[in-house]
This record gives C-alpha cells, structure tokens and sequence, in this order.
C-alpha cells in the first residue's frame, strides 16, 4: 500500500471521527454547564436557609422567635424559594451537599421552635378574636411553611436506620465504648422485655 492510499485512508477516518468528537465535546461542555449551575443553585439554597432563619429569629439572637408577621413571612418566602431552588438541582453529588446542608438548618429551625410559647394558638393569632384577618396575627400559611420545614421529611430515609450499632462499637476497649456496649445490651434486654410484655397482653383475652 503506497503512502499516497494510507493517506486517503486517515483522511477518511478523521473526517468520521469529526462530527463524534464534537457531539463527544458536547456532552461534555453540556455536562460542565449542568454542574456549574448545580452549585450556583445548591449556593443559594443554603444562602435563602441561613436567611429564613435570620429572618424568623433576628439573626439567632431572639429565641423563641418574637410573633412578628413580617418576620414569619419573610422567613416563608425565603424557605419556599430555597424549594424552588433545590428542585433544580440534577446531579446527585449536589443534591447529597444540599441534603447535609438543609439538616443541618432544619436542626437550627426546630431548636428555635421548640417551646412552650409556641404551643399555643393565641401565639399566632395577635390580639383580638379576629387577629389573623386584621392583619395582627402571623399570616396562616407562613407559620404552615415554616413549621413544616422543621420536622423531618416524609419518606425521607434515615441514614441512622442502616447503623449496626453493635459492629461499630467493637474491638480495641475505651471508656466510652464498654459503656456503649454495656447500654446496647440494656437497651436490646427492655425492648424485650415490653415486647414480650406485648405478646402476653395480647394472648390474655384468648386465655379468659
């Protein structure tokens, strides 16, 4: 085969291979595009977190939150935005770091909520017996958005539920493990205990 056909033939397949490496080209640029605006999106989710809480709390410094209606409707609005935000996200690596991100904010939000003052409606409501609909009170669907962010997602998977608790805490001995070893036993021996308690409270009227 002279030089002049091996020639011919590389031609032939640099201009086949031309319009894959730029298809390949691409998917890789469309790739980067999708990864940079993931972390813009998981960026700015965490930002409109931090400022919720800001928001409802004062910047952490007013805790239990005072019943200020701008304040649970700007916190509201942030947390909603945060929502449209991370249904954005596509890559699985991003969502991950939001998901570690909204815990940690959500831990922050029920701290702040969790107390006595809040238990009750009278909180919300503003003084009168028309507060909410003068405009007094919390707006209703606020205090709902803000609420809910607080508690742990529905259907939401507990990384806790796949410990083997007792495997992590073998081998070498330190304090704390022999007193983690010794509470796991405990804690298995009660569970016991009330299931077997259980059983016999449900076999009684059978037995009468």
């Amino acid at each position: 085969m002279t030089c002049e056909i091996i020639m011919e033939w590389l031609k032939v397949l640099i201009s086949a291979g031309t319009p894959v490496s730029a298809f390949l080209a691409y998917l890789a640029y469309r790739a980067n595009g999708v990864r940079d605006a993931d972390k813009e999106l998981t960026a700015q989710a965490r930002m409109s977190l931090k400022w919720a809480y800001d928001a409802l709390t004062e910047e952490g410094k007013t805790i239990p939150p005072p019943a200020d209606r701008l304040n649970w409707l700007t916190c509201a609005r942030h947390l909603l935005r945060h929502d449209y935000l991370v249904a954005q996200i596509k890559t699985d690596t991003y969502r991950t770091v939001h998901a570690e991100q909204a815990e940690f904010w959500r831990h922050q939000f029920y701290l702040a909520l969790n107390h006595q003052t809040l238990a009750f409606p009278h909180y919300y409501a503003g003084p009168g017996r028309y507060g909410p609909l003068s405009g007094n009170g919390i707006e209703p669907r606020s205090a709902a958005v803000v609420v809910a962010f607080s508690s742990w997602p529905e259907g939401q998977v507990d990384l806790i539920e796949r410990v083997d608790a007792a495997g992590m805490v073998g081998g070498s001995d330190t304090s704390a493990k022999f007193g983690v070893r010794a509470y796991l036993a405990d804690f298995a021996r009660a569970r016991e205990e009330l299931a077997a308690k259980a059983r016999a409270s449900d076999r009684a009227p059978e037995d009468a």
